[in-house]
């Protein structure tokens, strides 16, 4: 089956991107469980990685039935200085994750690429759940002191 140009590039450009963010949260778990936290870091970060790895695999394949390419560019992981700077980042990645994925299953949409779009569907959904949770958890922090930070992501 041979798909739309287009359709295969963005594919590829979605694995770089989902790649590139479920390393960045194995490093993130890791250094929250170096921080100490070690519940959060078990709970929170290998659940939204192994998420994402799941669309990522379905991604993959997709190419694969397109007889395409499957090779991707994973992008740049960076450690914080904090973790209200790591949860930041983490919204920011996923948001622009988000918006080029709504991108993409618009065109794979328009260009009758098969089930692209319903594969795009499901890892929006759940870049659009991780993003809820990293702002409640900043909103949760905002107004937080120094001493009373730690704890309150313990209690989380």
């Amino acid at each position: 089956m041979i798909a739309d140009p287009a359709v295969i590039n963005d594919l590829q450009t979605s694995c770089g991107l989902l790649a590139t963010i479920i390393e960045q949260y194995r490093v993130d778990g890791m250094q929250i469980r170096v921080l100490g936290l070690k519940v959060l870091g078990r709970k929170f970060y290998p659940h939204w990685h192994q998420v994402l790895e799941a669309h990522l695999n379905v991604f993959l394949k997709q190419l694969l039935r397109f007889g395409a390419d499957p090779s991707y560019q994973v992008g740049p992981v960076t450690t914080a200085a904090d973790l209200r700077a790591l949860f930041t980042r983490n919204a920011e990645s996923a948001t622009r994750a988000f918006a080029m994925m709504c991108n993409s299953r618009k065109k794979a949409w328009n260009s009758r690429a098969d089930a692209v779009p319903d594969e795009y569907e499901h890892a929006i959904q759940d870049l659009q759940s991780q993003i809820e949770h990293l702002e409640e958890w900043l909103k949760l922090i905002a107004g937080l002191g120094p001493q009373d930070f730690i704890g309150a992501l313990v209690e989380v």
